[in-house]
């Protein structure tokens, strides 16, 4: 068993870091500089300058690869995720039928006499599992853009904080579902996702997005915002179908179970279904509001966020 990430650790990499290290250092860059860009030590950077490079397949590619590098380094906004994202790219296309591929399956013989594809049918997208969690996460950042630049959407974050989640079609448990870890708080006077999303970041508004997929199979993503009644009437406004449960509850279970109830007796189905969870002795009341992906579903919360800005305060009973 020797996936392909062996050969791009042992050889592609470290060719990588000499061949950059090497011509950072002809650009006049100092050992420490170029330890600072490689994201290593110096005595690593040391070594690599003394290093002969041997010869390789891998060697004109990575030349281009290197290329690259230098353009990058060389701008002054880029960042440290720019240059992974370089490398992996360059990874991940040698990886489909071109220089990786051959010598892996030349060290592993056996994979050549199968006729692999592995790499091509997982990096090519052929693998709806794998391209549906990349899909998942994206839909996710482009809420979280959002979100984020709606100056107003600070008006609607409840003290516990908003949340986010998303899933996929085939999502089964909470573990397949993506969202903020320590949720959507407010800094100065902004909304911001502190933490990038990962998936079974939030077990609890996962949960509700699961058991609510029962009732409407189309829905993916669940956003929790105040429960005041100024946003519910707004929330109500631009198109969500509000359903309140008559006490307070914190059990995923019980607040699905509440509204499952409901959905028998009216048989009504929204695009943009919505539970208002009402507040108690210290509890504020939460609104959940569902929809077919992040993308559309934080857009319409822009909507009710800015609104509001725009409307006076109700004074609430």
């Amino acid at each position: 068993m020797r996936p392909p990430c062996e050969v791009a650790q042992r050889e592609f990499l470290p060719l990588v870091r000499v061949k950059l290290a090497k011509a950072l250092k002809e650009q006049g860059f100092s050992q420490v500089a170029i330890a600072e860009q490689l994201d290593v030590t110096q005595a690593a950077v040391s070594k690599y300058l003394n290093q002969h490079i041997s010869r390789s397949a891998l060697i004109p590619e990575i030349d281009e690869l290197v290329e690259r590098l230098l353009v990058i380094i060389r701008s002054p906004s880029h960042g440290a995720d720019h240059l992974v994202k370089e490398v992996c790219s360059a990874c991940m296309y040698s990886r489909v039928g071109y220089t990786l591929c051959f010598i892996h399956q030349d060290r592993v013989p056996s994979l050549m006499q199968t006729n692999c594809h592995i790499c091509s049918d997982l990096l090519g997208g052929q693998e709806e599992e794998v391209s549906e969690r990349a899909r998942t996460l994206s839909d996710m950042r482009d809420a979280l853009r959002t979100i984020e630049t709606t100056a107003s959407f600070r008006e609607i974050v409840p003290q516990v904080r908003a949340n986010l989640v998303v899933c996929g079609e085939s999502a089964g448990t909470v573990d397949d579902v993506a969202g903020v870890p320590g949720r959507i708080t407010v800094v100065g006077s902004q909304a911001r996702a502190l933490i990038p999303p990962q998936f079974g970041a939030s077990r609890h508004t996962a949960e509700l997005l699961l058991r609510a997929r029962r009732i409407w199979r189309g829905l993916r993503a669940c956003l929790c915002i105040s429960g005041h009644e100024r946003v519910v009437k707004v929330a109500s406004d631009v198109g969500f179908k509000i359903v309140t449960i008559r006490t307070p509850e914190t059990q995923a279970s019980e607040i699905i179970g509440a509204l499952s109830r409901y959905m028998r007796r009216k048989g009504a189905s929204s695009q943009y279904p919505a539970l208002r969870v009402p507040g108690g002795l210290g509890v504020e009341p939460i609104l959940y509001l569902f929809g077919p992906n992040a993308t559309d579903l934080s857009l319409k919360c822009s909507e009710i966020a800015n609104r509001l800005a725009r409307s006076p305060p109700l004074i609430e009973m």
